[in-house]
């Protein structure tokens, strides 16, 4: 990843960011980043500590995107305060309500954050809850009216739909 792409403030196109743990690398480069379109991949967020760091990167801006893929390292070891941080960090990295596609990979918490249970994303045709082991609660699948696709694999924790 360039160190300033924060700084492309027309940037159309983006398919990967990958969030460094080095000063530069951060979710916060994508802040600025509001004419992204079609679909990106945001992937490295086991080194997003800070929730502010998360909501700087203003997800919910970017109009333009239609898909969207967050994931954490399945491999890195993490330590719980770290662990804990991460419902918050998911929380602040709220999409658009225009995304079609969500994809939630190797996500190391019990709950989703809520804007993934409340009708935030009317338009989502397509979720995807990867490796998602300590997740005991899936959110309520019925208040996305245009879902056509639920993939749900890697899951072992799921206690409670709802």
């Amino acid at each position: 990843m360039p160190t300033k792409i924060g700084r492309l403030n027309n940037l159309e196109v983006l398919t990967d960011f990958v969030v460094g743990e080095q000063h530069g690398f951060d979710i916060k480069q994508l802040g600025k980043l509001n004419q992204l379109r079609g679909k990106l991949r945001i992937s490295g967020l086991e080194n997003v500590i800070d929730p502010a760091d998360a909501a700087a990167a203003n997800l919910a801006d970017k109009e333009h995107l239609e898909e969207l893929s967050m994931s954490y390292d399945q491999w890195r070891d993490i330590d719980a305060s770290v662990t804990k941080a991460h419902v918050s960090v998911l929380e602040a990295l709220q999409p658009n309500r225009n995304l079609m596609k969500l994809t939630i990979k190797d996500y190391r918490d019990s709950s989703f954050p809520n804007w993934l249970g409340e009708r935030h994303l009317p338009n989502l045709v397509s979720l995807e809850l990867l490796g998602c082991k300590l997740c005991s609660q899936m959110p309520p699948f019925g208040q996305f009216p245009s879902l056509k696709k639920l993939s749900i694999s890697g899951c072992d924790g799921i206690e409670i739909i709802g």
